[in-house]
């Protein structure tokens, strides 16, 4: 059975307009999920803004990023951190922060901060901007995984 002239005209623009919503659709998907992840984590950090600072310490700059640090095949990941000054030792500060790690899906962890790279992260591209001292400034962090009723979308992300 031929097609008429005026049907091949109809089913042309019907491909044509599905073509052009699946472009915009990608190009939505493509631009949308970064900027959620990104958003997730830097709520992770805001988070941890909220944490008790203990005695002698405060909060110089905060720093986020979303990525596959662990597992590249994996979910996406959301890392938040603060870098303070404290004139508490490692040891003090460790334990300080130990009470907020009740709950198994966050830890917080404390390292001395040595430069204005973030190392903890391994070969993720990050840094503070804000100069960072010889003694006395740490850097506290956490990695959460996803667990979002999202997470399939947000897992899109092409960023690795």
């Amino acid at each position: 059975m031929a097609l008429n002239d005026k049907t091949k005209d109809k089913y042309r623009r019907a491909i044509r307009v599905i073509m052009v919503v699946l472009a915009v659709v990608l190009l939505v998907m493509g631009l949308a999920v970064p900027i959620a992840n990104n958003a997730i984590a830097m709520g992770v950090a805001r988070e941890m803004e909220a944490l008790s600072l203990p005695a002698d310490t405060s909060i110089i700059e905060t720093a986020s990023l979303a990525g596959r640090f662990n597992n590249p095949a994996g979910s996406v990941q959301y890392f938040g951190a603060l870098l303070i000054k404290s004139d508490e030792s490692i040891k003090e500060l460790r334990a300080h922060y130990v009470g907020y790690n009740e709950d198994l899906r966050v830890t917080y962890r404390v390292e001395p901060q040595r430069g204005q790279e973030i190392t903890v992260l391994g070969e993720a591209n990050l840094a503070f901007r804000k100069t960072v001292g010889e003694d006395g400034y740490y850097i506290l962090y956490t990695i959460r995984t996803g667990g979002n009723a999202l997470q399939w979308w947000l897992d899109m992300d092409v960023r690795g």
